[in-house]
C-alpha cells in the first residue's frame, strides 16, 4: 500500500468520525477569549500620521509648546509645558532640562483619568471626581540634562 494511500484512508476515517460524533476538543491549551460587551461604531479616536511637520535645531526655553503633530529632531526644550491631546509626536534627539509639564487634553486626558482610576483601584481608594473638559498635568523636574528619543507608539508611519 503506498503512503498515499494510507493518509487518504486515514484522512477519511478521521472526517466520517467526526461527523459522526459532531464535535471535536483540542488536546492544546486554547486562548481564554472575552465577550465583548457593547461597541460603538466610530467612538474610537485614530491617531493620524506625522506628516512632515518637521522641527529641527531649535531650542524652545519657558514656553508652552504642542506635542500633537509635530516631529521634533535635535531640539533642546527647558522649563517647557507640553500640550498633548493624544497624536501622534516625534522628540528625536532632544534636550531635556528643568522642569516639564504636560498638560494633557482631550482623548490623552481621557487616558490620563482612566490611568488615575485604575491607580484608585489599586490602591483600594475611591477615585477623586474630575472636572469635565478640564486638562490633567503631570510635571518632572529634570535634575540633570538628559539627551532622548521620545516617539509615539502610534502615528509612526
Amino acid at each position: 500500500m503506498s503512503k498515499v494511500t494510507v493518509a487518504l484512508g486515514s484522512f477519511v476515517v478521521g472526517a466520517l468520525v467526526m461527523f459522526l460524533l459532531g464535535s471535536h476538543t483540542s488536546i492544546f491549551v486554547q486562548p481564554a477569549s472575552a465577550e465583548r460587551g457593547i461597541v460603538v461604531g466610530g467612538a474610537e479616536p485614530v491617531v493620524p500620521p506625522l506628516r512632515g511637520n518637521v522641527v529641527s535645531n531649535s531650542k524652545f526655553e519657558n514656553v508652552i509648546q504642542p506635542l500633537d503633530g509635530l516631529d521634533f529632531r535635535n531640539c533642546v526644550f527647558k522649563n517647557v509645558i507640553f500640550e498633548y491631546s493624544g497624536g501622534s509626536y516625534s522628540l528625536a534627539n532632544a534636550v531635556i532640562s528643568g522642569a516639564i509639564r504636560v498638560n494633557f487634553k482631550g482623548a490623552a486626558a481621557n487616558t490620563m483619568a482612566l490611568h488615575a482610576f485604575l491607580e484608585s483601584l489599586n490602591a483600594g481608594t475611591k477615585p477623586k471626581p474630575l472636572q469635565p473638559n478640564a486638562p490633567l498635568f503631570r510635571e518632572a523636574s529634570n535634575v540633570q540634562t538628559m539627551t532622548v528619543d521620545f516617539i509615539s507608539p502610534y502615528g509612526q508611519k
